[in-house]
């Protein structure tokens, strides 16, 4: 036990479940599909023609595909972002000197339709402000990076913090100051008019 590595094994077990969260992801034929189905109703809607019912249908049902397995989908998932949060709180508890701790910043985002959006933590917050944009317009928008990584994508990133949310991922490894910063670009891109904020909890 002594040469007992647990980071090492943190380490190890999150490989395998992201591993195997990729078996279980929808193939990339499958993604093209639905992004090509999506691009096309909404063009019909702009140019107010009738969307045909059998495109609706595809698309709802290669919907299907990005839920199941729902439960294993969760669950590992869910997973994955426990050994994160292990791994970062056992690295600061080593680290961490004697003292005060620094209170953390919380983020608030208020959108013109007055929704506020701010939890407790600003990484929810920030997952939250994306989806509530719209998380396929901000993939299509490619300059929209963390560190030359797509902030929000169809593909699983190497970087070692990610969400995984209605079949995107989503970088959440920066400071609350850069997610700021990148939810005010988005905005400014799409033409939304909101309100950034940050503040101790």
């Amino acid at each position: 036990m002594e040469n007992y590595n647990p980071f090492a094994g943190i380490a190890q077990i999150k490989a395998w479940v992201d591993e195997s969260f990729l078996k279980i992801a929808p193939p990339d034929d499958v993604k093209e599909r639905y992004r090509d189905i999506g691009k096309a109703i909404d063009q019909l809607n702009k140019l107010g023609i009738s969307v045909p019912e059998d495109l609706v249908e595809e698309k709802e049902s290669l919907e299907k595909l990005f839920d199941v397995p729902k439960t294993e989908k969760r669950q590992l998932a869910s997973l994955a972002q426990e050994l994160s949060s292990l791994a970062n709180h056992i690295k600061g508890g080593l680290r961490r000197p004697e003292g005060p701790r620094a209170p953390h910043s919380k983020l608030k985002v208020t959108f013109p339709d007055g929704t506020v959006i701010c939890e407790n933590k600003a990484v929810d917050t920030f997952v939250r402000s994306l989806q509530y944009i719209g998380l396929e317009r901000i993939a299509e928008l490619p300059f929209i990076k963390n560190s030359r990584t797509p902030l929000v994508s169809f593909e699983r990133t190497e970087r070692p913090q990610y969400r995984q949310v209605d079949g995107y991922f989503i970088l959440t490894h920066s400071s609350t100051e850069q997610k700021a910063k990148d939810i005010k670009r988005i905005a400014a891109e799409l033409r939304i008019d909101i309100v950034v904020e940050i503040g101790d909890k």
